[in-house]
């Protein structure tokens, strides 16, 4: 008698393949709810902020000209300076 270990395969099922296209289907919906909702929701999302930040700058730089009566702005080796002027 041999010692050799047979295996044993089962015949698959009906039911294991609708399982697998029911979770490829359940991915390829999810991506596409990403692609098409999540997405432009963060693009939106990124756009607020950033328009934030930048009435955020402006209002800070004009505080500290109120304050200050000047602000510098380094550019690179040199400075840019903003002053109020009264016309």
């Amino acid at each position: 008698m041999d010692d050799k270990i047979e295996m044993i395969r089962l015949p698959k099922k009906e039911g294991e393949r609708i399982n697998y296209e029911l979770i490829f289907v359940i991915l390829t919906i999810a991506t596409l709810l990403i692609i098409f909702v999540g997405k432009p929701m963060y693009i939106n999302y990124i756009e607020k902020k950033q328009l934030e930040a930048q009435e955020l700058l402006v209002y800070n730089i004009l505080l500290r000209i109120q304050n200050e009566g000047y602000v510098d702005i380094p550019l690179g080796n040199e400075t840019l300076r903003l002053i109020p002027i009264r016309v």
